[in-house]
């Protein structure tokens, strides 16, 4: 019996995908630090922030159940696929992003408790902004 869809794309499920979280946690931070700001913007770029933390768990859970399920797949696309190895990288940037956005957003809009949950350097600088 054939395997369902889901296992297919589990098992085909690539750190590339971690790609589409860093682009679009790096355009929220963009558009939160744009000098030129107008009435929505702001808005924008916590729903995009907010999109990217729904991408970057989403496609964590399941590169975890495929690390789980297929691991001499993952071993071997690690092993010979040079692309693999290289999108691993962006788990970390688009991790990094969203505690950036954290930074900027919850700390200037609920107070610097908010710092020390995103580990920002300064939150009591960033509230007063």
């Amino acid at each position: 019996m054939g395997a369902s869809a889901r296992d297919v794309a589990i098992r085909n499920f690539s750190s590339q995908w971690f790609l589409v979280g860093q682009g679009t946690g790096v355009l929220s931070l963009i558009l939160q630090s744009l000098d030129h700001q107008f009435h929505g913007l702001g808005i924008i770029s916590v729903m995009i922030w907010l999109y990217t933390c729904l991408i970057y768990f989403a496609a964590l859970v399941i590169y975890a159940v495929r690390c789980y399920k297929y691991p001499k797949r993952v071993r071997l696309a690690l092993r010979t696929d040079v692309t693999e190895t290289a999108a691993l990288s962006s788990i970390s940037i688009t991790l990094t992003t969203i505690i950036s956005m954290m930074c900027l957003v919850c700390v200037s809009a609920w107070g610097p408790p908010w710092g020390l949950i995103s580990m920002c350097r300064d939150p009591v600088r960033l509230s007063k902004d």
